[in-house]
């Protein structure tokens, strides 16, 4: 189990397939549009300026309004709508593919949350892991199927 927990994320070659990302100034009904069309349940949100992530977006965005103040919220900027949601620090919603599972993980149990998002240096998104990918990981290496 030590082994599998030292690997990088590249090394087990999780969060390779690219992600897609929101732009920051689209509006929060457009964005879901997008997650429906691509069949999401969340995206990374990147600043137009610098095509850094600044933040998630998700269909669980949607906890917590009020029906009569949905189309409002909806006409809404992506930016403004993941901003009014008190979101984690990016620190928190990132990581990088250099990074072990050991690290993804304890990352994971502290902001409670349920996937990474995999940037470069400059903080643009280049993937995605998810609880779901280090558990088929996870039961991969103990099924005896794992490399070594």
């Amino acid at each position: 189990p030590e082994s599998v927990l030292n690997r990088t994320v590249a090394s087990h070659g999780l969060g390779g397939k690219g992600v897609t990302a929101v732009a920051s100034k689209i509006s929060a009904a457009d964005a879901f549009r997008k997650l429906s069309a691509d069949y999401m349940d969340a995206a990374p949100v990147v600043s137009e300026a610098t095509n850094s992530i600044i933040g998630t977006f998700s269909v669980s965005a949607l906890r917590g309004i009020l029906l009569v103040d949905i189309e409002t919220a909806l006409s809404r900027n992506v930016e403004h709508f993941v901003m009014q949601k008190h979101t984690k620090p990016i620190s928190e919603q990132v990581c990088k593919a250099n990074e072990t599972l050991r690290d993804i993980l304890k990352r994971l149990a502290k902001s409670g949350g349920h996937r990474l998002w995999i940037v470069d240096d400059d903080l643009h998104p280049i993937g995605v892991i998810t609880l779901t990918d280090l558990m088929r990981t996870f039961m991969k290496y103990f099924s005896g199927s794992r490399s070594k």
